[in-house]
């Protein structure tokens, strides 16, 4: 986005959103508009805090004057629907609930692993001897009963 120095620096949002209204763009981009400008708004600080200072989004109008975005951020609320909102919650998607899902799972099984390291040995060594007892029983020679008797 080039950088306008011929822009008043006090940015007005609502002659901005009076210009999207009066402009040929369709009602529902001027609603994708202004839920843009307002999520930009809710979460500047996480963005100051992530994006490098030199991200083309700090040198919009938006940013130049930081008085302007505390009074868009006094505008901005988040708070679940009213009677006569334009737009209803519709709900978590889907994809969010799976990767929750996902996460649980993959904590579930990181608590599970080493106990499962834990008694592995166990198990295997009692498979093996349940092997040769059986082995035994019919007058199969087994390597480790075999082992176990020149050995012993």
């Amino acid at each position: 986005m080039p950088d306008h120095e011929d822009q008043d620096p006090n940015f007005d949002a609502e002659e901005a959103v009076r210009v999207l209204r009066t402009n040929t763009i369709s009602p529902n981009s001027v609603q994708v508009a202004e839920f843009a400008l307002s999520s930009v708004v809710w979460h500047v600080e996480f963005l100051e805090q992530t994006l490098p200072s030199n991200h083309r989004l700090f040198f919009t109008p938006l940013f130049r004057g930081q008085d302007q975005l505390i009074d868009l951020k006094n505008l901005v609320t988040s708070r679940l629907n009213s009677p006569g909102d334009s737009i209803v919650a519709t709900g978590v998607p889907p994809d969010i609930s799976i990767l929750q899902h996902m996460h649980s799972l993959a904590n579930n099984v990181n608590d599970v692993v080493p106990q499962i390291q834990k008694v592995a040995p166990e198990v295997i060594r009692g498979v093996i001897d349940e092997i040769e007892k059986r082995a035994m029983t019919i007058g199969t020679v087994t390597r480790d009963g075999l082992e176990a008797l020149l050995s012993g």
